[in-house]
C-alpha cells in the first residue's frame, strides 16, 4: 500500500470496497500486525483458519494459548456460545459445519478474546443469503450491544450499508475515497469508476433516476429503496428492466447430460442427494441453488467424477470433457507462476492452443498483468480469474463452476457473463453452483433450488425467482414482489469520548540491534572462552545451554514484544531442521557442506535475529547425531555470528539477490569467520598453555581445507539462493 493507512473512532463501523487487487485484503492485515493483539481477524478462507476438530475447542483455543485459567475459559465459552446461538452445535465436529456454522464459529472464537477491533476479509463471500443475513444481523449486534469497532472488506455489501459509518474505497492499493457511504457513492457515480457497477441495484437506481436532484436521500437499504417506487415507479421498472434482462435460451437443445435417480451421503443414513434425476442442455446456463450444505458443490463433484461413492446413473454425450472449477481456486496451481501453469496445463492437451489463442484467453478473463505472479501471491478475485482462464485452457464442453463469481466486482461479473455467453454460444454448457442470485437472475437460462437432497424449484430463472421471498433479487424487493515507506503503516485509532479528537499512531516495534550485537559479539564470546579456558572443558553441556539461553535473551524480549504467530515459530523450526538435514546427508564429506549456505539463507530471508537462532540451534541439535562436546558452544557462536551478520545483509534487498555478491560473502564468512574462529579453537580447546604462534599455525593449517569448504558453500549459494529467496518471500508475505 502506498497511502498511509485509515483512521477509526472507537465504536465505528467501516466498509472497506474495491475491486479485486485493490489492497483490501492487504489493508486488513497490515491493520492487524500494527494493532496485534487489541485486534481480531477474520480471514476470508473460513476452513483453513480453523485450527481444531471441535467447535468447543475452537471457541477455547485462542483463550488456551493466552494462558486464561480454565474456569474462566469454561465461562467465556458459555457465554459465547450462548450470544452467537451456538447451543445446537456445540459439541459438533468443525469439518461437519455448514459455511455459515463455520462463519459463526470463527467470528466467535476471535471475539471470545474480547477484542477492541474486529477485522473481517469478505465474511459472507461463500454464504447462502439467509446465512449472509444471519451473519449481518450477528455484526450489528456485536457492534450495537458490545460497542466493539467493526471493519470488514465486502464484494457484497447489499445488507451492510444502513449501519456503516463510514465507507473507504480503495483502487491501485490507494484510499482513492474515505467518507460517509453517500459521499464515496457520489465519487463513484461523478468519476464514473467502473466500480460503482458493483454498489446496490437500490443505490444505482438512485443515481440512475436523478433522485438527488429532487431532494431524495441516497437509499441503503432495500426497504428505503422502495420509496424509489413512490418518486417515480415508472422509471424504477423501466431500469429494472434493463438491468435484468438479458437474452435467455427458452427452447431446450440437444440434451448433453443426464443423471437419474441419483443418491449420495458422506455418512450412513444422512442423505446429501435423494434419489436426484436432472437434465442439462447444449449452450446453456443452468444455477445451482440452494443453502450452505444443500448439496450444490456434491452434486458437482458427482458430475467431474470426484465423488464415486454415489448410486443411479450419469450419462454424458460421447466425448465431451467436463472440467470443474473448485470453490477453492489454489488447488489448480502447481506452478510457481500463473504463466506456466497454464503453459504446462495447454501441452497436456491434444487439441492444445496456440500462442495467440492463450493469450486471447487470457486477455479475455483480465489476468495480464498477474501472468508472472505466484498464483498465492496474488488476491482472492484475480485467483478466480485464472482458474477460468485455464479451465478454458482444457477446451471443454460442459464447465462445472463452484461459487464462480466471489469475489468478483461487478463490472468483471458482466464481462464474466459475456463470456459464458460466448462459448455458450459455441455449444458449451456450463453449470454452476451459487449464492450470487443477482448474477443468476441475469445471466442464468434455468436455475434449480436444492433442498433435502433433491430439486425443490426448476424453473427459467425470470419465473424461479418471481415467487421467492429470500431466494429472489433486491430489484424484485423494491417492486414489492417476491503512507510510510511505500507501506501501509499509519492505522490509527481515535477515541470518541477525547474532546480533542486527536488520533494516536499504533506504536511499530523496533527491533532492537545492540541487544543482538551485545549477546554476539560479547556475551557469547566470553562465555565460550570462560568455558574453555576456565573449566578446562569440562563443562561443555552447560556451557552449550548457556550459549543458548544467551541467545534466545534477545529473541524472547523481542518475541514478547512482537509477538509472532505460530506460522514464525514453525517457520524458524523447520530451517533448522533443513540445515540439520544437511549436514546429516553430508556427513560423508567433512568439508562439503551446505551448512553455512542453510544458516546464511535463514539469515537473508528473515533478518538478524531468526538467523541467530538457526545458526546456533541447528549446531546444538546437530551433534545429538555427531556427539557433543567442548566445540559445541564454540560451533553455536560462530553459527550464530554467520547468521547474525547474514541477516543485516539481507535487509538490502538487492544486495540479498545478488548471487556473485552472496557468493562471494559466503567464501568471506567462511575463511574470516568459520576458519578464524574454528581452527584456533582448536588448539583452545586442547592446549592449555596455548600462545600466538600455535593459533597461527593452527589458522594456516586448516587454511587449504577452508577454501575448499568456501568453494562448496559458494556453489551452494549460487544454486540456492534464488529458489529458497523465492520461496521464503512468499512464507514472510503470508506470514505478515
Amino acid at each position: 500500500m502506498s497511502e498511509p493507512g485509515i483512521k477509526y473512532n472507537k465504536g465505528e463501523f467501516i466498509l472497506i470496497c474495491g475491486e479485486s487487487g485493490s489492497g483490501k485484503t492487504t489493508l486488513l492485515k497490515k491493520m492487524k500486525e500494527e494493532l496485534g493483539l487489541s485486534a481480531g481477524y477474520v480471514s476470508q478462507n473460513i476452513r483453513e483458519s480453523m485450527v481444531t476438530d471441535k467447535v468447543w475447542h475452537e471457541l477455547a483455543f485462542g483463550l488456551e494459548n493466552l494462558g486464561y485459567p480454565s474456569e474462566f475459559i469454561r465461562r467465556r465459552v458459555a457465554e459465547m456460545s450462548s450470544f452467537f446461538g451456538l447451543n445446537d452445535i456445540f459439541t459438533k465436529k468443525t469439518t461437519e459445519l455448514s459455511g455459515g456454522e463455520a462463519q459463526l464459529v470463527l467470528l466467535a472464537s476471535v471475539m471470545s478474546m474480547e477484542p477492541e477491533v474486529l477485522l473481517l476479509d469478505e465474511p459472507t463471500a461463500m454464504l447462502d443469503p439467509v446465512s449472509a443475513e444471519k451473519l449481518i444481523s450477528i455484526l450489528e449486534k456485536i457492534h450495537n450491544e458490545l460497542g466493539t469497532s467493526i471493519i470488514i472488506a465486502e464484494h457484497r455489501f447489499s445488507g451492510l450499508l444502513s449501519f456503516c459509518d463510514r465507507m473507504v474505497f480503495l483502487q491501485d492499493m490507494q484510499v482513492k475515497k474515505d467518507g460517509k457511504v453517500s459521499e464515496v457513492c457520489d465519487y463513484l457515480y461523478e468519476s464514473k469508476n467502473n466500480f460503482y457497477a458493483s454498489l446496490p441495484v437500490y443505490v444505482r437506481a438512485f443515481y440512475e433516476l436523478s433522485a438527488k436532484d429532487m431532494g431524495m436521500e441516497l437509499p441503503l437499504s432495500v426497504n428505503m429503496g422502495r420509496k424509489l417506487a413512490d418518486y417515480d415507479h415508472a422509471g424504477l421498472e423501466s431500469f429494472l428492466a434493463k438491468e435484468y434482462r438479458t437474452e435467455k435460451k427458452n427452447q431446450k437443445g440437444e440434451k448433453v447430460l443426464e443423471l437419474k435417480k441419483i443418491s449420495f451421503a458422506y455418512e450412513k443414513g444422512k442423505e446429501v442427494l435423494d434419489r436426484m434425476s436432472l437434465a442439462f442442455y447444449a449452450g446453456t446456463i443452468t444455477a445451482l441453488l440452494g443453502a450452505n450444505g444443500s448439496g450444490k458443490t456434491t452434486l458437482l463433484n458427482i458430475i467431474a467424477g470426484m465423488e464415486k461413492d454415489f448410486t443411479g446413473s450419469i450419462s454424458a454425450k460421447k466425448g465431451s470433457r467436463i472440467l470443474l472449477l473448485t470453490q477453492n481456486p489454489r488447488l489448480m496451481f502447481m506452478k510457481d507462476c500463473i504463466r506456466e501453469e497454464l503453459m504446462a496445463f495447454n501441452k497436456m492437451n491434444k487439441d492444445r492452443l496456440s500462442e495467440e489463442e492463450l493469450n486471447a484467453v487470457c486477455k479475455e478473463c483480465g489476468i495480464e498483468h498477474i501472468l508472472d505472479r505466484h498464483p498465492y501471491d496474488v488476491s482472492g478475485g484475480e485467483l478466480q480469474k485464472a482458474a477460468l482462464a485455464k479451465i478454458l485452457v482444457g477446451r471443454p464442453d460442459i464447465i462445472l463452476l463452484d461459487e464462480p463469481t466471489k469475489g468478483m466486482e461487478n463490472h468483471f461479473k458482466t464481462e464474466f457473463a459475456a463470456l459464458l455467453g460466448r462459448l455458450c454460444e459455441k455449444g458449451i454448457t456450463v453449470i454452476m453452483a451459487s449464492h450470487d442470485l443477482e448474477f443468476a437472475a441475469k445471466y442464468a437460462d434455468s436455475c434449480l433450488l436444492l433442498f433435502n437432497g433433491d430439486i425443490i424449484k426448476s424453473d427459467d430463472s425470470d419465473d424461479f425467482f418471481s415467487g421467492n421471498e429470500f431466494y429472489t433479487t433486491d430489484g424484485r424487493r423494491m417492486l414489492g414482489s417476491g503512507k510510510k515507506d511505500g507501506i501501509l503503516s499509519g492505522v490509527t485509532r481515535t477515541n470518541c469520548g477525547n474532546s480533542e479528537g486527536h488520533a494516536t499512531k499504533a506504536k511499530s516495534i523496533r527491533l532492537p540491534v545492540l541487544l543482538m550485537l551485545v549477546t554476539v559479539f560479547l556475551l557469547v564470546p566470553a562465555t565460550v572462552f570462560f568455558g574453555s579456558v576456565m573449566l578446562d572443558n569440562r563443562k561443555y553441556y552447560f556451557v552449550s545451554l548457556l550459549v543458548m539461553l544467551e541467545l534466545l535473551l534477545p529473541a524472547y524480549i523481542i518475541y514478547e514484544a512482537r509477538k509472532p504467530g505460530a506460522i514464525e515459530i514453525v517457520v524458524i523450526a523447520s530451517m533448522c531442521a533443513l540445515t540439520v538435514t544437511g549436514r546429516v546427508i553430508f556427513y560423508m564429506l567433512p568439508t562439503i557442506k551446505p551448512v553455512i549456505a542453510l544458516v546464511m539463507m535463514a539469515g537473508l530471508a528473515f533478518g538478524p535475529l531468526d538467523g541467530m537462532i538457526v545458526g546456533a540451534s541447528s549446531m546444538l541439535v546437530s551433534n545429538m547425531f555427531f556427539g557433543q562436546g567442548p566445540w559445541t558452544p564454540w560451533q553455536m557462536s560462530v553459527f550464530a555470528l554467520i547468521g547474525f551478520l547474514s541477516g543485516l545483509i539481507g535487509r538490502n534487498k538487492k544486495v540479498r539477490d545478488n548471487r556473485l555478491m552472496m557468493c562471494t560473502v559466503g567464501v568471506l564468512m567462511t575463511i574470516v569467520i568459520f576458519g578464524g574462529i574454528m581452527n584456533p579453537a582448536s588448539i583452545i580447546m586442547y592446549e592449555p598453555d596455548f600462545n600466538g604462534n600455535m593459533i597461527k599455525t593452527a589458522y594456516m593449517t586448516g587454511f587449504p581445507l577452508d577454501l575448499l569448504t568456501a568453494a562448496f558453500t559458494a556453489i551452494f549459494i549460487w544454486f540456492g539462493l534464488k529458489p529458497v529467496m523465492k520461496r521464503c518471500d512468499r512464507v514472510k508475505r503470508y506470514m505478515n
